[in-house]
């Protein structure tokens, strides 16, 4: 008799554990997508039923601190195991039996979480150095096989590149920036296209356009904006009009 009433109860103790809300499964998941990625440890099979005993309160705590710890871990601040981030952990450690040693850190000499791409002082690539960018090798973990090579005048501002080392890639900023000083200081209902930055990337004649931006700025700086400034024979303000456009219809300022 006693073992025909065991039966019922082995069943409600069967569905109550294998039902676990989807609130759990979230946060679990997020807590254990942290300690792959910043400890060394995961979550244990027991966390949904753990968080699904809880009472509410707790539960919305964990969800914060679940949020809280996975955007760390997209966002690399792993090894900061302090302040919110210890109190966070503390929480799983007492409703989740989430047990947890020390964070993720590159250089400490173990391999681990996802440092096989970010630090390659602790994952070292078997075959860098062969010259040959090759199987797990990336610009991170072997930059003497994969390191990008920047090319100015390729109509991309990469790497090293900036407005000194190669303004055709990287001057649209600085030129854009001057024709709006030219275009407002002396023109009215008009303005820069959205588009200058890009126009500029796809001129030949950037250095004109560069020498013709800067004098025109300089020009509506000194308040002597109707003068002529021309550049190899070529009136400057036509030449940025033609270059990178303009929005609206240009009105002479003294003639407003």
């Amino acid at each position: 008799m006693k073992k025909l009433l065991l039966i019922p109860a082995i069943l409600a103790s069967f569905f109550a554990a294998s039902c676990t809300s989807e609130d759990a499964v979230i946060t679990c998941d997020n807590f254990d997508y942290f300690l792959e990625s910043c400890g060394n440890c995961s979550m244990t099979a027991a966390c949904t039923a753990n968080y699904d005993s809880l009472d509410l309160d707790t539960q919305l705590m964990l969800d914060d601190c679940s949020d809280y710890m996975a955007d760390a871990a997209d966002n690399g601040y792993c090894s900061d195991w302090t302040g919110d981030m210890a109190a966070c952990i503390a929480l799983a450690e007492t409703y989740l039996d989430m047990v947890c040693t020390a964070p993720i850190v590159c250089g400490d000499g173990y391999c681990e979480g996802n440092e096989d791409v970010t630090c390659p002082q602790d994952c070292p690539v078997d075959d860098c150095g062969d010259g040959e960018c090759t199987g797990d090798e990336n610009e991170i973990n072997c930059a003497e096989d994969c390191a990008v090579e920047d090319v100015c005048g390729d109509k991309e501002c990469t790497g090293l590149e900036d407005e000194v080392s190669c303004f055709e890639d990287c001057g649209g900023a600085t030129v854009c920036d001057d024709y709006d000083i030219y275009l407002a200081g002396c023109w009215t209902d008009c303005s820069i296209m959205t588009t200058c930055e890009a126009e500029y990337l796809t001129l030949e004649n950037w250095d004109e356009v560069e020498d013709c931006a800067d004098a025109l700025a300089a020009e509506a700086e000194d308040e002597t904006c109707m003068d002529v400034v021309s550049i190899d024979g070529n009136s400057c303000d036509i030449v940025l009009e033609e270059a990178l456009g303009s929005e609206g219809e240009c009105i002479d300022i003294a003639k407003k």
